[in-house]
């Protein structure tokens, strides 16, 4: 009877342990997101002031992301605004520079930039 009792402990207890550990791995999960939601905000609002300076207020700015199955992150940031339509190759790479030049706060994602002059109709 004791051996049964003990054995029910034990089994109780792993379990509990287990439950406890998904649990403590979807608390780190959700910080994580609040992190990368917070550094992702703020490296937009650096990549609008980039803009801002080189006279380009209403450019529209989106950024996707993607995670790969290890957790790694990397962002394409599509740059849309009409005037990069009469912009020449130089002005378009200092602008590029200038952006790639922006620090990101995990050093581990990678960042890539389109300048695109489309148009609504």
């Amino acid at each position: 009877m004791k051996a049964k009792v003990g054995l029910i402990i034990l089994v109780l207890a792993g379990f509990m342990s287990v439950v406890l550990t998904v649990n403590s791995m979807g608390e780190q999960g959700k910080y994580d997101e609040v992190y990368y939601d917070a550094i992702e905000s703020h490296y937009m609002d650096e990549v609008r002031s980039v803009l801002r300076e080189h006279s380009y207020f209403f450019s529209g700015v989106t950024i996707t992301k993607i995670t790969d199955e290890s957790g790694n992150r990397s962002y394409q940031v599509n740059i849309n605004d009409s005037g990069f339509e009469n912009m020449d190759t130089d002005e378009k790479e200092m602008l590029l520079g200038r952006l790639a030049a922006i620090k990101f706060a995990d050093p581990k994602a990678k960042i890539s930039h389109a300048l695109m002059n489309q148009t609504a109709e």
